[in-house]
């Protein structure tokens, strides 16, 4: 069931909870970050600045800022309370793609069309380290929760993890066959997920490099995955309009189907792993929060279709 529909903002490309699942930021295609009572559904603040669509936004591990990336190819740091805009951060040769704070929120890492990922020092807005390697647009990054690694996923059909202190590749993770459109750490570190066009899910060891898990099952290309909190399980969001959630031990798929013509996009899980907001790429009805208990199904309450993106929230 739907508990909320968060109206008021264009097409939303992106949204995450805050630690503590009290609020959510958005990020739409209006160019406005928007955030929002969890609870009520009420926008709290509207945030201005970016001149192109939004595409990745994130809070910091405390909650106290926000960061939003943007097809006007900055990084911009807001204070969460006030709403206002604390840094621009520019060094980006190309559209901004996908933003994450370290956990103790001194660092933000971002990815480009341009190829890099870049590490920037939050106090300073000064770029630590730009990484190269990539031969492909970086369309998804994410920091390990120890802060001491990032994870890459690019079109080059690649998946790269770096050391994020020496800004130093660790090692390139190869095996799909079309772009990698989203990456994630597993709580403790071990473990890498990815998700592709090439409809497939990949669980890596993160010591070896090597592939642990083929995921196979999605009809479509694959735009969204996440870990559980615990790491027993993956969650798969795919243009095949389903969810797919994946227990690893063993394998076992418990799939979720939306209505007709939903392409999966983004979901965010609360703490408890009950909630998730999910978004329409092509509706201005905005995102809804909605039930996961029992693995229960979701009603579609935008007016169109294509869903993007989706991730677990995790304390």
């Amino acid at each position: 069931m739907a508990l909320n529909v968060l109206e008021g903002s264009d097409w939303v490309i992106s949204a995450a909870f805050s630690r503590d699942g009290n609020r959510i930021v958005s990020g739409s295609c209006d160019r406005t970050v928007r955030v929002w009572d969890a609870s009520t559904g009420m926008a709290l603040s509207v945030l201005e600045g970016h001149t192109g669509r939004v595409t990745s936004v994130a809070f910091s591990w405390d909650a106290t800022q926000i960061v939003s990336a943007s097809w006007d190819k900055t990084v911009r740091v807001w204070d969460a309370s006030t709403g206002m805009a604390m840094s621009v951060l520019e060094g980006h040769s190309g559209c901004v793609t996908s933003v994450a704070f370290s956990q103790d929120g001194t660092q933000i890492v971002s990815a480009s069309w341009d190829k890099t990922v870049r590490v920037w020092d939050v106090s300073t807005g000064m770029v630590l380290s730009a990484l190269e390697g990539h031969t492909n647009r970086v369309t998804s990054i994410a920091f390990s929760q120890d802060g001491t690694r990032i994870v890459s996923g690019s079109e080059d059909e690649t998946v790269r993890m770096w050391d994020a202190s020496a800004g130093m590749v660790l090692s390139v993770l190869e095996g799909h066959s079309r772009w990698v459109s989203s990456v994630a750490f597993s709580r403790d570190g071990t473990r890498i997920v990815s998700g592709s066009d090439d409809k497939i899910v990949r669980v890596w060891d993160v010591s070896t490099g090597t592939a642990l898990r083929v995921l196979e099952g999605h009809s479509d290309r694959v735009h969204s995955v996440e870990f559980s909190q615990d790491g027993t399980r993956i969650i798969s969001g795919s243009w095949d309009n389903t969810v797919r959630v994946w227990d690893l031990h063993p394998i076992y798929i418990d799939e979720i189907a939306l209505s007709t013509g939903s392409r999966t996009g983004w979901l965010l899980s609360t703490p408890a792993n009950n909630r998730l907001i999910l978004a329409n790429a092509t509706s201005k009805a905005g995102a809804f929060v909605s039930s996961f208990l029992d693995h229960r199904h979701f009603p579609q309450p935008h007016s169109y279709s294509d869903m993007i993106c989706y991730r677990f929230h995790t304390t």
